[in-house]
């Protein structure tokens, strides 16, 4: 009977330390890991950081209005181009006609609403 109870024991023991090294090192991983996202989580901030100070330069008003004026071609709006919204419901744009399909034929023009009111959302 006690020999039962000594080879239970060192199994139950045997048992035990296989347990441990297992938590060990899965704990060594898991921590491994936490390091390596928390050395690209740095790596993402200062790649925002980055991207944040070349918004700000790109978007700065006076190379806007520079290179609105140089690409654009922008004259002063006249009084004819303003619309009420009431009179913007009858608003087309009609096509060329020259836009082929994806079968190749050319389509027939057709008016499309230019507007999210012209076509009934409100």
């Amino acid at each position: 009977m006690k020999k039962n109870v000594t080879i239970l024991c060192v199994f139950i023991i045997g048992a035990l330390i296989f347990s441990l090294f297992q938590v060990k090192y899965k704990v060594y991983n898991l921590k491994r890991d936490l390091a390596e996202i928390n050395r690209q989580m740095a790596a993402d901030k200062e790649s925002i950081r980055v991207l944040k100070a070349e918004w700000a330069y790109l978007n700065k008003p006076e190379r806007v209005e520079k290179l609105a004026g140089k690409y654009l071609k922008l004259g002063n709006m006249e009084v004819a181009q303003v619309y009420r919204n009431n009179q913007v419901d009858n608003l087309y744009l009609a096509s060329t006609g020259n836009e082929p399909t994806i079968n190749g034929n050319i389509n027939k023009p057709v008016l499309k609403p230019i507007l999210s009111s012209a076509r009934g959302f409100r």
